[in-house]
């Protein structure tokens, strides 16, 4: 996995393949923090273990 020196991922590295979140950089499967920042605001974040979001 690539982290780009992160202690997350940023959330336009994610993609979907079958239901599925991938890294859109090296195709492995997504597993820890990502966030979605917007204009420097966190809109979004989340959690995910083998590709799916864990938690509410």
């Amino acid at each position: 996995m690539i982290r780009l020196g992160a202690d997350y991922i940023p959330y336009h590295y994610v993609m979907y393949s079958d239901g599925v979140a991938h890294h859109k950089i090296d195709g492995s499967i997504i597993e820890g923090l990502v966030k979605n920042i917007v204009s420097g605001v966190i809109v979004e974040q989340c959690v995910y273990g083998k590709g799916l979001k864990e938690g509410l």
